[in-house]
């Protein structure tokens, strides 16, 4: 029986993972749509974009593959610049940086290098310190890099990554049984196994915004 137990909650663990991932990456492999978010409610349009909205705002920079810091310069720079619906401008600090597994150790090098890493293509002065390393603009407060093989699964590319704070753009939605709810009598149903199986079945990830998580494609 505890194997058994054991096995459901890896499987929890796991599906409801791929369809987090699968909803911030926009992918249609799960059920054929997209995310919904303000102006798409039925999942037939893109969420990540490269064509500014009325307001001047993009979430999708293209031909922006992470090599070295100017890489994450030009995606902090969209989330800089993103506005509000009165023309002001929203503060957004990346909190995350959520790549493939590919690009975790370039991740963690141009994140933890005082000075500007050569980790691609461009060429850069090792004697310049680095603007979004330890000591740069961020400092202590530096994205989180959260680096998972199945990115590259729904983003369609292992050189797909994105950068912001998807706290304020995604949240996930959970439908309960009432009597999967009266047999918790009021205990939290994700520390029930058989309960938030049930569940995960009966949940769905939207977007509140496209305006705090930007994805960035080689």
């Amino acid at each position: 029986l505890m194997v058994c137990m054991e096995s459901l909650s890896t499987q929890l663990s796991e599906s409801r993972s791929d369809l987090i991932l699968a909803r911030i990456c926009d992918s249609t492999a799960l059920d054929g749509r997209h995310i919904n978010f303000p102006g798409s409610s039925d999942g037939s349009t893109a969420l990540y974009t490269s064509t500014a909205d009325s307001y001047g705002n993009i979430n999708l920079v293209t031909t922006n593959a992470l090599e070295d810091y100017s890489d994450i310069k030009a995606a902090a720079l969209k989330l800089k610049k993103m506005k509000r619906k009165d023309g002001g401008f929203i503060v957004v600090r990346p909190r995350v940086l959520l790549c493939p597994a590919e690009l975790e150790e370039t991740a963690w090098t141009i994140l933890n290098s005082i000075y500007c890493p050569t980790t691609g293509g461009a060429t850069a002065n090792p004697m310049i310190a680095n603007p979004y390393g330890p000591n740069g603009i961020w400092g202590n407060n530096r994205p989180v890099i959260i680096a998972h093989p199945q990115v590259e699964t729904f983003a369609g590319a292992n050189s797909t990554w994105f950068l912001g704070d998807p706290t304020r753009q995604f949240f996930e939605r959970q439908l309960w049984a009432p009597e999967i709810m009266a047999r918790l009598n009021g205990a939290d149903p994700m520390r029930d196994i058989v309960g938030a199986w049930v569940g995960s079945y009966c949940s769905d990830v939207g977007a509140l915004s496209n305006k705090y998580f930007v994805k960035c494609t080689a």
